[in-house]
This record gives structure tokens, C-alpha cells and sequence, in this order.
């Protein structure tokens, strides 16, 4: 006769029966649902939630301590999503979608480890608890009596219990051939100007939003002559380059916050853009420095580039165009002309390659 297998529940006899009568008929939570938030989020509010010592379970710090802080966002409650990946050998926006955020996790891990990044860069352990500590007095906790684990842990369980609000925003790096999907960096900004923050009352948002006034409908676009429509659908093709070729550069503003945040992958973008404009980024005491010089380094060499008053050219033609660290010139096809940048669009004849946002003086043209 076979055997019957024994239940893993046997035993608990009474004493199951009572939990399951207690609790047959709560009421069903779902929790949070963990959703990676998308870049562009500026002057955004959270509220902490959760924040506890862990071990990492894998990776080359496995088995080494962290400190996990979790947040909900408040605000904005949506965002325009501009969604890019590196496609073809060059970025692409994938969509620009806007998104609910409103609700959404918003989470930082701050090691208690050394660690070491991509670049072989090492922090210490040291480095690490100084930025940890940091963090939480961004955050309105006490840290002048930390000494031990208990203490640290007590004044984790300190802060879930007061849930302060705080300030964030996200960032992403630009994708590249060795990173193609973007990252997206969230990047807290501590308590400061929040201490008596109290949130938009639903009832009175919901009002705020009747009252808006709703968009005329779109007119009908009169009959026009052939040539004035193709006219115009090459200039809204222009439109959508030049708009796409403006998405595909780095927010500075940005990466200067996530930089001076300790956020390391953008520190190192930024001080290779500086090095891209010949800047050193040690000569600066903030990143956000940084940022602004590049921004004037670029600003700088359009305006040369204006002064110079290089010879316009026109979609079609055929020119010569060297691209940077290229050990020869293409002949190459203008594809757009963007006459208030006095920058073209580029398709070299040869390979089929596009270039995006090409000076005029960089061109030579027959």
C-alpha cells in the first residue's frame, strides 16, 4: 500500500485553525508596485518609507553591508518620458510618452563596503560611510552620537517612523555603443525646504484640474498648391531632426546635481565632456562649476562659428567633412540644413553613416 506523504502543515493542528478563521475574511493589500522611474524628473518630492541595513546577495560586493532607503513619490504626478537607446551608431529616441509617476518607488543604495566601478575605480569604506551619513542628515536625522550598528540602525528605524518628505529628481547618462539602453540615475536631495511640506489635498487638485480651460479643436489645413505642401513636409522633417538632435545632448543642469549627489557615473560623463572641450574639471570646487563651463565652452564655439560666417549650404549637396579623431575626410550628402544653428545633417555617400549637428565651417564645400 503506498504511503501517504506527510502534510508540512501537520502539527500545527488548533492552532492553524484559529489564524486561518482570524484572518479569512481581511482585506486584500497589493503593496507597491516596483517601477523603474523614467529620466526628466526636476524639483520632484517623495516621502521616505523604508530604510534598514542589508547584504548584498550577489555581484562583486556580495556579502558586504548596505544601507536601503525607499521612497514614494509625491510629485509631479506624471512626467514627459523621453525614452532613447544608442541604435545604428547613434542615439535614438525610442518614445516620449508621458508617464504616471505619482506613487511610483523612488530608491538609493549607499554601500558600507569598499567598492570599486566599471572604470576600476576604487572608494573606501571610509568614503562610503562618510556619504551614508551624509545622506541621512540630508534627511533630518542626528548623527553627532553614531558610534555603533545598534545606533545606526536606531536612527534608520527614527527616520521610517517621522517618513519625511524630501527633494529628488532622476537623470540619464547618454546611451553610447558600450552602454546602449540609458541609465537612469535617481538622485535625492534631502529635507531642506520641506520641514513643512503638506501635499496637495486630492479633493482640491481634482477641482483645479476642471476649472482648466479645454483646447480648441484644430482647424482644418486649407488646400494648398503641390509644392508648397512638399515645401512644408521638408521642413517639418527638418523640425523633427533638429528637435531629435537637441534630445540627444547631455542635460548638464542635471548631471551638475547628480555629480555634486555623489552620483559617480555622472561625475565621470561629466569630466569627460569637459575634457571634450578642453576643461579640467579639477580646476572647479563644485560639478555643478563644471557644468556651467561647459555649457559657456559650447556656447563659446557657436558663437565662432557664427562669426565666421561659413557659406550656407543646401539640402543635397555633396560636401567634404572630416569627423573628430577620423584619420581621413567623407564625402558626404546634406540631408538637413538648420539655418538658425548653421548646422547640417549629414550622410556620408560611401558607408551610409549619419552625422547629427555638423558646424557649417567644419564643412568643405566645391
Amino acid at each position: 500500500m503506498a504511503k501517504t506523504a506527510k502534510s508540512p502543515l501537520s502539527g500545527l493542528g488548533k492552532k492553524l485553525s484559529k489564524s486561518l478563521r482570524s484572518h479569512a475574511n481581511d482585506e486584500t493589500t497589493y503593496g507597491s508596485e516596483i517601477v523603474s522611474l523614467p529620466p526628466g524628473i526636476r524639483n520632484g518630492v517623495a516621502r521616505l518609507m523604508d530604510a534598514r541595513i542589508g547584504t548584498y546577495n550577489s555581484g562583486n560586493n556580495e556579502g558586504q553591508p548596505y544601507i536601503l532607503f525607499v521612497g514614494v513619490v509625491v510629485e509631479p504626478k506624471k512626467v514627459k518620458a523621453v525614452r532613447r537607446a544608442f541604435e545604428d551608431g547613434r542615439v535614438k529616441i525610442l518614445s516620449t510618452d508621458e508617464e504616471d509617476v505619482e506613487g511610483a518607488r523612488t530608491q538609493i543604495i549607499l554601500p558600507l563596503c569598499d567598492t570599486t566601478n566599471s572604470r576600476g575605480k576604487t572608494t573606501s569604506f571610509d568614503e562610503n560611510v562618510e556619504t551614508a551619513l551624509n545622506e541621512l542628515r540630508k534627511l533630518g536625522a542626528d548623527t553627532s552620537s553614531v558610534a555603533t550598528e545598534e545606533d545606526l540602525a536606531e536612527i534608520l528605524s527614527d527616520l521610517v517612523d517621522i517618513k519625511p518628505y524630501f527633494k529628488f529628481s532622476t537623470s540619464a547618462s547618454t546611451p553610447n555603443e558600450a552602454y546602449p539602453e540609458e541609465r537612469v540615475w535617481e538622485n535625492w536631495f534631502g529635507n531642506r525646504g520641506l520641514e513643512d511640506y503638506e501635499p496637495e489635498d486630492a479633493e482640491d487638485v481634482e477641482e483645479e484640474e476642471e476649472e482648466e480651460p479645454e483646447e480648441p479643436e484644430p482647424e482644418e489645413p486649407e488646400e494648398e498648391e503641390e509644392e508648397e505642401e512638399e515645401e512644408e513636409e521638408e521642413e517639418g522633417e527638418d523640425d523633427a531632426d533638429e528637435e531629435e538632435e537637441a534630445e540627444d545632448e547631455p542635460d548638464l543642469d542635471a548631471l551638475g546635481e547628480a555629480a555634486d549627489a555623489k552620483v559617480k557615473e555622472a561625475q565621470e560623463e561629466l569630466d569627460q565632456l569637459a575634457q571634450d572641450v578642453g576643461i579640467d574639471s579639477n580646476d572647479y570646487v563644485t560639478w555643478a562649476e563644471v557644468a556651467e563651463a561647459i555649457a559657456n565652452a559650447t556656447e563659446d564655439g557657436e558663437e565662432e562659428e557664427e562669426d565666421d560666417e561659413p557659406v550656407e549650404p543646401e539640402k543635397g549637396d555633396v560636401v567634404t567633412y572630416q569627423p573628430p579623431r577620423a584619420k581621413r575626410a567623407l564625402d558626404c550628402e546634406v540631408t538637413a540644413v538648420f539655418a538658425g544653428k548653421k548646422t547640417v545633417n549629414l550622410k556620408a555617400l560611401e558607408s551610409g553613416k549619419t552625422f547629427k549637428g555638423v558646424a557649417w565651417s567644419a564643412l568643405v564645400i566645391d
